[in-house]
């Protein structure tokens, strides 16, 4: 049996993750967390005037289906939202959520939004071969 070797590491051929079951956890009246439907978990948090998105994951068609999930909890409007950092698993699903909504709708994000990946630069092919094993892609 052929195997793939990094120092401390071997993985099997052909091994990869199993695809998580999508799951809504209530975490509190109104707080919502969305496991399984990306490669990160995202959150709704539902609030008087409207509810708030915590991260976005990193599929535009998954965050329409959330979307529509949200919806069934709520008929508020979309107030904002937050993302945690850059990174594309937290921020590349935004697109899905977004479409349609007020073009103004705020979108916060730390004062160095995008630094965390300052470091990496020039190295993206290894950050994403390595990014793509950790998640049973590659």
């Amino acid at each position: 049996m052929s195997t793939s070797t990094y120092p401390g590491f071997t993985r099997l051929p052909n091994h990869r993750h199993h695809p998580l079951t999508k799951k809504i956890f209530t975490v509190s009246p109104g707080f919502y967390t969305f496991v399984g439907w990306a490669t990160s978990n995202f959150s709704a948090i539902v609030g008087p005037e409207g509810w708030i998105l915590i991260d976005s994951g990193d599929d535009p068609i998954v965050a329409r289906e959330a979307l529509a999930e949200i919806r069934k909890l709520t008929d508020k409007p979309l107030a904002g939202v937050v993302l945690t950092h850059s990174h594309p698993d937290h921020t590349m699903g935004a697109v899905g959520f977004l479409e349609g909504e007020d073009p103004n709708l705020p979108v916060w994000g730390r004062s160095n939004f995008g630094g965390e990946s300052a470091g990496f630069q020039g190295i993206e092919s290894v950050t994403g071969r390595r990014a793509g094993r950790q998640f049973g892609l590659g």
